[in-house]
């Protein structure tokens, strides 16, 4: 029974692997078939885009403010200076539409794109890219102007990635599987979706690998390859700053090769390549200087930071879980401990004995072997894979030393984006390696990593979040995006002022709006309380902060207040220890609005929190409608569970 079923699999791997032999012997074929995988990914992406993303982050619509705002980069003022000078007043609805898009006159403005970008934190391409784009089409807002540089982006590097496998295994097989497993991976998904610069800083990551990978390999002029490595530093250090941090890790490793290997002159050419690229791009943008070393990281400010080896543990595991659907803990485990002290006793054990039995034949025999095992890895060893592998260690580092994972949580990943396929590269390359070491199965490497591509892409789409589709979650009569219109008024009683840009694609064509916070809204009761309401009137009130009973628990020496992590400067008569949804709407209606009614329109999900929607309407109107949104609801259900 069991030798059947080891002929039937083994008769199995024999066609796999003579049908793959056909196939990598035949490029035509091998195109084709790259080329069914990259519209099958560009589809797979497309059904996520149009079907599956209900919302957007805060970033998202930032991309369109930051590439069309004529010379105004934020839409509340400006929150890296803690400037919300057009909060806490009443601004025409239009403002809205002229932060989003280009207005006729402005088109092509390639000034205010750098001005803007001098202002906020990244650099200029990929708002340069979109504002040409958006500039064919003045007032207009569409979320298919960023999501064509994805694909475009998407689509380029899938075939320079299929390239990059090629060259360094040899094996146009492995160029395909490894298409695969990134191209099909719900990292691939997280990335593509996310209308953000990361799917074409990611695009120059690869190209930048593969134009080193021709270097090492001696593919093309060493000319040729320096250029095209120079080209695409300076367009990916244009695109995003953690570009540059990839592209140190990966310089440091051939520097070091190439003093290794005594070729002093490659090492100076090859240094003076990539130290006038990232020259040029600063010269270009020397915003980049301030960015880097001068701007204070508001996160880090008002969080603590893990650990660093729990913080770099993180991103390991962002990054598994992406490609693989493997986590870890960034905590230290039991087994870690298991591992340390199971080396130590078999160092203990084996050096004593090795010093015993160093004379025996049978030992000298079996060190002579370890020693023609190791020349043969000397000899053997791929350099590339560990500069690939060095490379995506050095990115995770400079994440874990510089974001705030305890802020960004799983949303880390969009600064792990850039290495993600290099990641892809050293995961299936050490597979292809290990089981080519292994002799009895040697022969059906490609047949075998196939199938673990296959295992791996269906783990990875099972066990790994897709965390840019925000959904909605709407309960209620509709979405706020459905109250809009001319005729229609808001205040936007929000957390925090900065979540006021979530709202500028969805009330894009209101009336007039008045943005204001949880914490600050008793201040502003004279102003609010100019609101037309002959006119359609609704409030917007972060009910997930409300619902909190501990905002003010904690109180400092010097008067101020924290919620969550961030300190405020607030009068503690503003905001009672324990604030409640219903002690809002009871101010509204008594301060504000006498004589007037909140009634509730419906929920929805912005950015992670849930914002519940009352239309204001006379006494004599009101109708008793229950509030309700998907967290009470789940609230709700965990309740009773427990009862």
């Amino acid at each position: 029974m069991i030798s059947d079923i080891k002929q039937i699999i083994r008769s199995s791997l024999m066609s796999f692997k003579e049908r793959l032999k056909s196939i990598s012997e035949n490029s035509k074929v091998c195109n084709i078939i790259l080329a069914v995988i990259v519209v099958l990914q560009i589809m797979v992406v497309s059904y996520y885009f149009i079907f599956e993303k209900e919302g957007y982050h805060s970033d998202e619509v930032w991309s369109y403010g930051l590439a069309n705002s004529f010379y105004e980069p934020f839409i509340y003022g400006d929150t890296l200076s803690q400037d919300v000078s057009k909060c806490h007043k009443w601004v025409d609805g239009s403002d809205f539409l002229h932060y989003l898009t280009v207005q006729k006159g402005e088109q092509f403005r390639y000034d205010s794109v750098w001005y803007n970008q001098s202002i906020d934190m990244h650099p200029p391409l990929y708002f340069t890219l979109l504002h040409t784009i958006s500039s064919f089409f003045p007032d207009t807002f569409s979320k298919w102007f960023g999501y064509v540089i994805n694909i475009a982006a998407m689509a380029v590097g899938q075939v320079f990635l299929y390239k990059l496998g090629r060259t360094a295994s040899k094996s146009k097989v492995f160029g395909l599987l490894l298409c695969v497993m990134w191209g099909f991976s719900c990292g691939f998904i997280n990335l593509n979706v996310f209308v953000r610069m990361y799917s074409l800083v990611t695009m120059f990551g690869i190209l930048y690998l593969y134009y080193h990978c021709r270097l090492y390999y001696g593919e093309g002029t060493v000319k040729s390859n320096l250029i095209k490595i120079g080209i695409f530093a300076f367009l990916g250090a244009l695109t995003h700053h953690y570009f540059l941090v990839a592209a140190f890790g990966i310089a440091a490793c051939y520097c070091f090769y190439y003093l290794f290997k005594k070729q002093f002159r490659m090492m100076f050419a090859y240094a003076l390549t990539m130290l006038g690229s990232i020259g040029l791009s600063i010269a270009v943008f020397p915003a980049t200087i301030h960015h880097l070393f001068f701007m204070e990281n508001t996160e880090s400010r008002l969080a603590t930071k893990m650990p660093l080896i729990h913080s770099f543990r993180s991103c390991v595991s962002i990054v598994l879980n992406a490609i693989t659907g493997i986590s870890i803990s960034p905590f230290a485990t039991s087994w870690y401990s298991y591992v340390v002290v199971a080396v130590v006793l078999l160092a203990a054990v084996c050096i004593p004995l090795g010093f015993l039995f160093r004379k025996e034949e049978w030992f000298k025999k079996a060190m002579g072997k370890a020693g023609d095992a190791w020349k043969y890895v000397r000899k053997n060893f791929d350099f590339f894979f560990l500069f690939a592998l060095m490379g995506t260690a050095f990115e995770m580092i400079v994440v874990s030393l510089s974001v705030n994972i305890n802020v960004m949580l799983l949303h880390t990943d969009r600064y792990l984006f850039v290495v993600m396929p290099w990641a892809a590269f050293v995961i299936l390359r050490a597979v292809w390696y290990i089981v080519t070491w292994i002799k009895p199965v040697r022969k059906f490497t490609a047949p075998i990593v196939a199938v673990v591509t296959c295992v791996l892409v269906v783990t990875s789409n099972l066990l790994c979040e897709k965390r840019y589709l925000f959904p909605n979650d709407m309960m209620g009569d509709g979405l706020v995006e459905d109250t809009c219109s001319p005729n229609s008024e808001y205040i936007l009683c929000v957390n925090y002022e900065w979540v006021i840009t979530c709202f500028t694609d969805k009330l894009i064509d209101c009336g007039r709006y008045f943005p204001t916070t949880v914490y600050t809204y008793s201040y502003d009761i004279d102003e609010m309380s100019k609101m037309d309401l002959t006119k359609d009137c609704y409030i917007i009130v972060d009910a997930s902060q409300l619902r909190k009973t501990d905002v003010f628990n904690d109180k400092n020496d010097d008067g101020k207040v924290t919620i969550g992590n961030a300190t405020f400067d607030l009068d503690e008569n503003a905001f009672a220890d324990s604030v409640s949804e219903q002690d809002v709407i009871d101010d509204f209606e008594q301060k504000v609005f006498p004589g007037y009614k909140l009634q509730f329109y419906s929920s929805q999900r912005v950015m992670g929190s849930m914002m519940h929607t009352f239309k204001i309407v006379p006494e004599e109107e009101y109708s008793d409608v229950p509030v309700i949104d998907a967290d009470m609801e789940k609230d709700k259900m965990t309740e009773s569970s427990v009862n």
